[in-house]
């Protein structure tokens, strides 16, 4: 068995880590090959889940403040092309933790890459790569400026739909999961229905699903999980995944 998890902060190691680039100014994600974002791996609960799921190999693409979107993408672009190239999908497990909704990314094209964004911050692939103050606050108002209830709402229900039609069109074992429950909900009736009877969610509730229900250790300062929350999250979402196998 093989293990792909993605999310954000709270899959990635927020808290633990205290910076999301390493010495030489470099994000570290999944192709980051320092010793500091080897460690993260290693504490973080994709690989406790790896474990406890006996997988052979493991990725975790999560990055602190990424957005659903982003989730999407990279997801994406890392099953597509074994799709396309025959692999067999029976041997893969998922572990989605979905986002903030209104998060989101955009391609920067003086970086030639992706960023990623919240309400408050702008976050490029190398540090060296800097908004000034009103730079990054045009940024972030253009976005939220458009970005209604209905708008969100309408781009996670899609993004979800997206994720898991694609999982159950190529026998791709999954588990849906948020990062808290205090976030709002911003699916219409139809929308929260159809998700809930249609994709596999952790407790088997899109409303249940969340970190904060599995009440695990948080950070002294932050409820980011700690070195024991990870463990725990891991834990529970390998008695779900078990419990259904």
């Amino acid at each position: 068995m093989k293990l792909f998890a993605s999310g954000c902060s709270f899959t990635w190691g927020g808290e633990l880590i205290k910076t999301l680039h390493d010495e030489h100014g470099s994000l570290l994600d999944e192709h980051n090959q320092s010793d500091i974002n080897k460690h993260r791996l290693n504490i973080t609960w994709p690989k406790h889940l790896s474990d406890k799921l006996g997988c052979t190999e493991f990725h975790n693409h999560s990055i602190g403040c990424g957005s659903n979107a982003r989730i999407v993408r990279k997801t994406l672009d890392f099953f597509v092309p074994k799709v396309l190239t025959g692999e067999d999908m029976s041997d893969w497990t998922v572990a989605i933790q979905w986002s903030e909704p209104s998060r989101f990314e955009f391609f920067d094209n003086n970086t030639n890459d992706w960023a990623v964004a919240k309400h408050d911050v702008v976050i490029f692939r190398s540090a060296d790569r800097e908004l000034s103050d009103t730079e990054q606050e045009d940024i972030i108002r253009t976005h939220y400026a458009y970005s209604t209830d209905a708008t969100v709402g309408q781009q996670f229900f899609t993004q979800i739909s997206a994720l898991g039609n694609f999982f159950k069109a190529h026998g791709i074992k999954y588990v849906f999961t948020m990062i808290h429950e205090g976030f709002t909900n911003p699916l219409s009736e139809s929308q929260l229905r159809y998700s809930n009877t249609n994709f596999n969610w952790y407790n088997n509730d899109i409303m249940q699903c969340s970190i904060d229900k599995m009440k695990v250790e948080p950070c002294e300062k932050s409820p980011h999980p700690s070195e024991l929350g990870h463990k725990q999250i891991a834990e529970n979402l390998s008695r779900f995944l078990s419990a259904q196998n």
